[in-house]
């Protein structure tokens, strides 16, 4: 594999070529932590991967401050639809912000594993039985409320009282 050409800066390199390439880099839209303490505000950015959280950015989109009511997304639209268009891909928070705004379609979850999708279904089978169970109960029981109280039931006699 030749060298890509040399522009003047340092490449750090790895055992099979560059360890970065700009070509191939794997860019997110993500929020970057902003404000003081306990006043959290946010950047909307477009970040390296690999970047730190509040690190190093490629360019700010927009902001997001939860703290005004109701909560601020403001992100220039032209500019995200670029990024998406060069295969930026944004976090699962920044994405449900996105779809809000009618920018991009609703997150779907990756598919996971057939164990996972298993216990899943299995769950959710066993929630539908439960939820359908009490309904078939009180179904199936008339609803008899002329049952007398078992003497001395819940109005605080002793047993010797309620014997005579």
């Amino acid at each position: 594999m030749p060298d890509p050409p040399y522009d003047g800066r340092p490449i750090a390199k790895g055992p099979n070529g560059p360890l970065v390439d700009k070509e191939t880099q794997l860019l997110k839209l993500r929020l970057a932590r902003m404000g003081r303490k306990k006043r959290p505000s946010y950047r909307v950015v477009v970040q390296e991967h690999t970047a730190a959280r509040d690190g190093s950015f490629l360019e700010i989109l927009g902001h997001y401050d939860p703290l005004q009511e109701p909560a601020v997304f403001e992100v220039d639209s032209e500019r995200v639809q670029h990024w998406l268009s060069k295969g930026a891909q944004p976090t699962v928070t920044v994405h449900r912000f996105l779809h809000k705004q009618g920018l991009i379609d609703e997150y779907v979850p990756k598919p996971r594993s057939k164990r996972a999708d298993a216990k899943r279904e299995a769950a959710q089978a066993t929630s539908s039985d439960d939820a359908a169970a009490p309904a078939a109960e009180s179904a199936e029981a008339p609803a008899d409320d002329t049952e007398a109280p078992a003497a001395g039931a819940g109005n605080g006699d002793t047993e010797a009282e309620a014997a005579e």
